[in-house]
C-alpha cells in the first residue's frame, strides 16, 4: 500500500533530520522512535486482519501524531531547520491522513 511506502519515506526522514543531535537528546530520540512506529505498527498490520490489523493501525496513527507534535516542538524550538521541519510535518499528516483512512474502512 501507498500509506507504508510514505511512512518508510518519513522515518528515513526523520532519522536524517535528528542524526546530528546527540544520542541522548530526548526530543529528537522521540521523534525518531515515533516515526519508525508509525511505518513499523503500518506495516505489521497490515499482516493481519480485523481486530488485530485495526489494532496495530491504531497504535500506527498515534504514533504518527506523536512524531507530528515532536517535529512541530523541535522546529519551533530551531533544534532542527524549521524547513525541513516543517516538510516532515507535511508527510506525517500525509501517512497519518492515510492511515486514518484505512481506519475508517476496516
Amino acid at each position: 500500500m501507498e500509506v507504508e511506502s510514505v511512512l518508510i519515506t518519513v522515518a528515513t526522514s526523520a532519522y536524517r533530520l535528528t542524526r546530528h543531535l546527540p544520542k541522548n537528546h530526548a526530543l529528537g530520540d522521540q521523534l525518531r522512535r515515533a516515526a519508525h512506529s508509525a511505518a513499523l505498527n503500518t506495516v505489521e498490520g497490515f499482516g493481519f486482519s480485523g481486530a488485530k490489523e485495526k489494532s496495530f493501525l491504531k497504535t500506527a496513527y498515534g504514533s504518527a501524531q506523536e512524531a507530528k507534535a515532536a517535529t512541530q516542538i523541535l522546529a519551533e524550538s530551531e533544534i532542527i531547520d524549521l524547513e525541513q521541519g516543517r516538510a516532515l510535518w507535511r508527510q506525517l499528516d500525509r501517512g497519518a491522513k492515510m492511515l486514518f483512512g484505512v481506519l475508517r474502512r476496516t
